[in-house]
C-alpha cells in the first residue's frame, strides 16, 4: 500500500537544501527536517504542488509524476525529484552514522559468574554432594569444608544454570542451588527452583529463572545428587552459575 501527501515543492526543497541528513542512534531516523516557517506557494493552481509518496520498496517507473518524491520507508531511502518520467537511480539513505556507545553506569552491580567443575576421578557422586566453587573473582566463606558455600556479592534477580559433562553419561545427576544464611549455618539449605537433571544417556542440562531466587549476603551451595560415583566412569562435570542483579 502507497499513501500519497502533498506538500508545497518549496518545503520538498528546502528540506533536500538541509541536506536530509538522519539521526544517528536515535528514534528519529526517518525524520526528514522541515524549516517551522515556509513562504506560500505563489499560485494556488495545484499543479505547483508535488507529491511525496511512500512504499515499502523503490519507486517504479508508472509511480508518481514529474516533480515529485519518493520515500521507501523500509531502507529509509528518500528518492526525488521525478524528471522526464524518471527517478533518480539511487536515493538518500535518512539514516545517519550510528551513535557512540554509551558509558556504563560504574555504580550498577556487575553480574556474578561462578564457575564448578567435578573431575571423573572424583570418588563422589553416589549420593549428595556440595561442590566446591572456583573462579568466581571472589574468595568462599569458611563456613565448614562440607558446606562449600559461596557469599553472593550481589542478588540473584535473574538466574541461569549450565551443566556440560564430556559424554553421555551412564547413571543420572541432578544439580540445584540451595541457599542459606550465616545465622541459620547448621539448618537445612533452602532449595531454590534453579536446577537441572541429565539423564542417562544424555550430557548436558540448562535452567534459568527470571525472578529473584537469592540476595546478596545470602550462602549459595551448588547441590550434586547422582547414583554413581564419578570415578566409577569416563566423564567430567563442568557448571555454570550466572546470577544477574
Amino acid at each position: 500500500m502507497r499513501f500519497l501527501f502533498r506538500f508545497p515543492s518549496s518545503i520538498v526543497a528546502a528540506a533536500l537544501s538541509l541536506g536530509v541528513t538522519g539521526c544517528g542512534g536515535g528514534g528519529n531516523d526517518n525524520y526528514i527536517p522541515v524549516p517551522s516557517s515556509s513562504p506560500a506557494p505563489t499560485s494556488s493552481n495545484e499543479s505547483s504542488k508535488h507529491g511525496v509518496l511512500s512504499g515499502a520498496e523503490d519507486p517504479k517507473s508508472d509511480v508518481g509524476s514529474d516533480g515529485d518524491f519518493y520515500l521507501n520507508y523500509e531502507s529509509h531511502t528518500l528518492f526525488g525529484p521525478k524528471v522526464g518520467g524518471v527517478w533518480p537511480s539511487s536515493g538518500v539513505s535518512l539514516v545517519g552514522p550510528a551513535g557512540a556507545t554509551g558509558a556504563v553506569d560504574p555504580t550498577q552491580p556487575k553480574p556474578l559468574y561462578v564457575n564448578y567443575a567435578v573431575a571423573r576421578t572424583f570418588p563422589n557422586g553416589n549420593g549428595t554432594y556440595n561442590m566446591l566453587p572456583y573462579d568466581s573473582g571472589i574468595t568462599a566463606p569458611t563456613i565448614g569444608a562440607a558446606d562449600n558455600a559461596l557469599l553472593l556479592p550481589v542478588d540473584c534477580n535473574t538466574s541461569e544454570l549450565r551443566v556440560q559433562f564430556t559424554g553421555p553419561v551412564t547413571a543420572a545427576y541432578s544439580f540445584q542451588l540451595y541457599t542459606t544464611t550465616s545465622s541459620n549455618l547448621g539448618l537445612p539449605e533452602v532449595p531454590t527452583t534453579l536446577g537441572c537433571t541429565v539423564g542417562t544417556g544424555q550430557s548436558s542440562c540448562s535452567s534459568s529463572v527470571p525472578t529473584r531466587i537469592a540476595s546478596a549476603g545470602d550462602l549459595a551451595i551448588m547441590r550434586l545428587v547422582g547414583t554413581q560415583k564419578f570415578n566409577a566412569g569416563t566423564v567430567s562435570a563442568y557448571v555454570m552459575l550466572t546470577c544477574k542483579p
